[in-house]
């Protein structure tokens, strides 16, 4: 597996797409701010300290999830809305799509002892929109 590239803040969506296209991601450093992330681990701190910890072996059992998160913090709210982050996801989709949806926001802590999640995709996330309901439906992504 490649490294992935680590490249500035005040990179261009050009830039980011070719990490991307290469190498299938990058971190982007100092992408938030200490108060960007100050505010985020307040307004979520809650929520991380009552989730309840996974209850078998592929959610993890020493794993919490926190899900909705932009309906719970302005902070992640606005870490979405990202000029540099929806720019650059919006770049990549274009080729493939005429708008873009947020699926899903969710912090995953994982404690120690845990292992490694088994690779899988995320399927059943589309069983509702991607396949039929019923044998006289049809199928349908998107609007």
């Amino acid at each position: 597996m490649a490294a992935l590239q680590t490249l500035p803040a005040d990179t261009s969506t050009e830039a980011i797409l070719a990490a991307t296209d290469r190498d299938g991601a990058c971190i982007i450093e100092g992408a938030l701010g200490r108060d960007e992330l100050s505010r985020i681990d307040h307004e979520i701190a809650p929520f991380v300290a009552r989730a309840p910890l996974g209850r078998d072996d592929f959610t993890g059992r020493q794993t919490a999830r926190i899900g909705a998160l932009v309906a719970r913090s302005r902070a992640c709210c606005d870490v979405v809305m990202n000029e540099m982050i929806l720019g650059a996801a919006s770049a990549f989709l274009k080729p493939y799509c005429s708008r873009i949806q947020l699926h899903l926001t969710q912090l995953i802590r994982i404690l120690p002892g845990q292992g490694a999640q088994p690779l899988h995709r995320d399927r059943l996330a589309w069983a509702d929109t991607c396949r039929p309901r019923s044998s006289r439906s049809s199928i349908r992504c998107g609007p």
